[in-house]
């Protein structure tokens, strides 16, 4: 169970998304589309936290990054003939923190609105 939404950079479609995994917990994670052409991505998701009426100290947001050297992300349903590189045809975290989808959490905002940003650079 999820929901995601496709985004077309650098040439690219790629999609990123929530779901909820059989642990019970909440993961986020990208992909390239089948059409794509394969990356090094280096990454970056940031899920902003809403500030609430009365709060002294702002919440901090959740970050999730890849690691500090690009994997090689091949798009799915691509054939792999097992080269040298570390390779994903996905990156998915899991949210130790709260759900962001749970009511009253900081991550949504009273019109139900979760802000989040995806911040990509490419080798």
């Amino acid at each position: 169970m999820g929901f995601g939404r496709r985004i077309v950079a650098q040439g690219r479609i790629w999609s990123l998304k929530f779901s909820m995994r059989s642990d019970g917990k909440c993961h986020i994670g990208f992909n390239l589309s089948r059409d794509s052409f394969p990356a090094y991505p280096m990454c970056v998701i940031v899920i902003e936290a809403h500030e609430k009426p009365g709060c002294a100290t702002p919440s901090p947001a959740l970050h999730f990054t890849n690691g500090s050297t690009p994997d090689l992300l091949l798009p799915l349903g691509t054939k792999y003939d097992g080269g040298k590189d570390p390779v994903h045809i996905d990156y998915y975290w899991r949210m130790s923190t709260d759900w962001v989808m749970d009511d009253n959490t900081k991550y949504v905002g009273s019109d139900g609105t979760l802000h989040v940003k995806l911040v990509m650079t490419l080798k």
